[in-house]
């Protein structure tokens, strides 16, 4: 159908403000900010590492930023690794996380008493003890890593093998950022733990800036404002403080008058926390107590219609 007039635009289209829409960000920044993440998990992943480094903290570093391809991280692995594919199930899979054979080696050596020395060649595979030795590295490194991402972008653990092949995590035209961190325990050979995100995933999780959140105004309150002036607090003034010695305790009984001296300044607290003193006076034909000094505010001026009683 051909329409009967030209449509035009009632006026210029919307350029909404970055402040309040984000804006979107290229791909070096995108490397930058994979960068600080990783300084942030590379300060976590110490005390997380140490029960699976011998008890002793690891020195964690981390190494470039690479720009991989899915067969060059492929290779990069090798044939045996503790590979686990991360993610949610909304999203599916979001990143590999992949511990070097050789840390899980070291580690079995130390439980059977060894140091952490491991020959050359290592296994082609892992045994049963290394493989829950891996679920466990894998559980420790997962908590920092969800601390960094924040809550909206937590991971879990989706499936794991020591064979990278036989995950197929990713496409094989996959570009890939890859980050990886070495540690090592004093003077054991490093290990590295690598973590690999496709470009759409990095895309996903760090593309947009969120807007800054609104401050909020910040009223000062005191103690004659709303929510505060209303609020019951319970005052103690302390009339006597004296010692007895036990027989006289052990001793007492019904219509025993003991002898009491009402301090001069008695001390009125909230809490324990000493206010303010006064002295034990009458008004209205009740006790009231008449303040002398306030430690926590200037004095306040005297009450002339109470009338003190005498020490």
């Amino acid at each position: 159908m051909k329409p009967q007039r030209a449509f035009t635009a009632a006026g210029i289209a919307a350029n909404h403000c970055e402040a309040l829409m984000g804006r979107r960000v290229g791909e070096e920044e995108l490397l930058a900010r994979l960068t600080r993440m990783g300084g942030r998990l590379a300060r976590l992943l110490p005390a997380a590492l140490a029960p699976y480094c011998g008890g002793k903290v690891p020195a964690v570093r981390t190494l470039d930023i690479e720009r991989l391809s899915e067969p060059a991280l492929a290779e990069r692995i090798g044939p045996l690794a503790g590979n686990a594919v991360l993610g949610s199930e909304a999203h599916g899979p979001a990143m590999l996380l992949s511990v070097e054979a050789l840390a899980v080696f070291a580690q079995l050596d130390r439980a059977f008493g060894g140091v952490g020395d491991v020959a050359d060649p290592l296994p082609s595979a892992f045994p049963t003890s290394g493989t829950l030795l891996l679920s466990r590295i894998h559980a420790a490194v997962l908590g920092p890593l969800n601390d960094v991402l924040g809550p909206d972008r937590a991971v879990s653990l989706l499936a794991s093998d020591s064979d990278y092949t036989t995950l197929e995590a990713f496409p094989r035209e996959a570009q890939l950022a890859v980050l990886v961190f070495e540690f090592a325990a004093r003077d054991a050979r490093p290990c590295e733990l690598t973590l690999a995100l496709p470009m759409p995933v990095l895309e996903r999780l760090f593309a947009t800036s969120h807007p800054p959140k609104p401050r909020g105004i910040n009223i000062a309150r005191g103690p004659f404002d709303v929510p505060f002036a209303e609020m019951p607090l319970q005052l103690d003034a302390r009339l006597v403080d004296m010692r007895l010695p036990l027989r006289t305790l052990a001793g007492l009984a019904v219509g025993q008058v003991l002898p009491v001296s009402v301090a001069r300044k008695v001390p009125l607290s909230i809490g324990g926390t000493v206010l303010a003193h006064g002295t034990l006076g009458e008004q209205d034909d009740c006790v009231a107590l008449k303040v002398t000094d306030t430690p926590l505010n200037p004095p306040m001026p005297p009450i002339p219609e109470m009338q003190e009683i005498p020490a």
